[in-house]
């Protein structure tokens, strides 16, 4: 603050006045990228690749359950990341080696991402398995926020159910060949795939998101899965569904639980159970008969009233 005379002050007297203090805008930057140096499941080898979504990670690298990688890129898009760099050291290694061969790769692909993202940028390398080496190198970014594109549109959600069901009778191929393209939320392919390992539908799910005919869609308000789960004491597989069906012009829900199917159904969406699965499937000649897959389901223990099992089969013009 300065004082001075005013010019039009004729009298004697004290008088102060003000000059306007000009502060310039703060430019907020962003200040730092992540990192992430592991296995993945496809992609470019040895080559820093920058991201801007998770849709944009399963498109070029996958998801590969056997590294922590996907999981780690996952975590930072969903808890509000938005620039990361990429580079994939391994494919499919011995599990014995996977460590082993992290260390020996670490600082050289570490400096790899130093001279591609330049030294003004902020960021921390995440190994995939190995937790006890880390890098950080601190500065300025002068990389420009890079704008992220808009999801694959997708018109059908799966929940659960229906991929291990489908798996466990051989048909589920049957999800491509009768709605091409569908999505299921994180919480879904981690039930099927990760926690499922090694049971029915595991396989088949993530080699159909390899494919690019299923896709994982991250969910934009995590917040209203959780009221869905809460509210309505839906699984969480359920309630990522119904809230990513709200966040997506879904025209078609797949899901079996009672509960969740009310709630489907309550929210406007048009739900298919298994059985309708396969009765559409036998209606667009994609399924000689419904009542052997029936049959197997029944065997395996999954839950279908007789009722049901009967009209069924007569929809489907084998009622004996």
């Amino acid at each position: 603050m300065r004082m001075r005379p005013s010019a039009d002050q004729r009298a004697p007297g004290i008088y102060q006045t003000y000059d306007p203090v000009v502060i310039p805008p703060m430019s907020i930057a962003n200040t730092r990228i992540a990192g992430f140096v592991g296995i993945t499941q496809k992609g470019p080898m040895n080559e820093p690749t920058r991201l801007g979504n998770w849709d944009e990670f399963l498109e070029i690298f996958g998801y590969n359950q056997d590294s922590y990688t996907s999981d780690s890129v996952y975590g930072f898009f969903k808890n509000g990341g938005t620039d990361c760099w990429i580079v994939r050291v391994a494919h499919n290694p011995a599990k014995g080696t996977l460590a082993a061969l992290e260390q020996a790769a670490s600082a050289e692909h570490v400096q790899l991402l130093l001279r591609r993202m330049g030294a003004g940028a902020v960021f921390q390398i995440l190994l995939s398995q190995t937790a006890s080496c880390r890098y950080r190198h601190r500065g300025r970014t002068r990389q420009s926020r890079m704008r992220m594109p808009a999801e694959p549109p997708v018109r059908v959600l799966t929940n659960t159910t229906p991929l291990i069901a489908l798996a466990q009778v051989g048909v589920f191929p049957l999800l491509r060949d009768l709605y091409g393209h569908l999505g299921l939320p994180p919480a879904v392919y981690r039930e099927v795939v990760t926690e499922g390992h090694g049971r029915a539908g595991a396989q088949a799910t993530a080699e159909a998101v390899t494919a690019g005919w299923l896709t994982v869609l991250a969910l934009r308000q995590p917040e209203a899965a959780r009221r869905l789960r809460i509210q309505f004491l839906l699984g969480d597989g359920e309630s990522e569904v119904l809230a990513l069906a709200q966040e997506q012009q879904v025209s078609l829900v797949l899901m079996d639980e009672d509960r969740a199917v009310r709630r489907a159904r309550a929210l406007g969406f048009l739900v298919l159970r298994t059985v309708g699965i396969l009765l559409q499937a036998k209606t667009h000649h994609l399924l000689p008969d419904v009542k052997q897959p029936l049959d197997a389901l029944r065997a395996l223990g999954f839950r279908l009233s007789e009722r049901v099992y009967q009209q069924a089969l007569q929809y489907a013009g084998e009622a004996p």
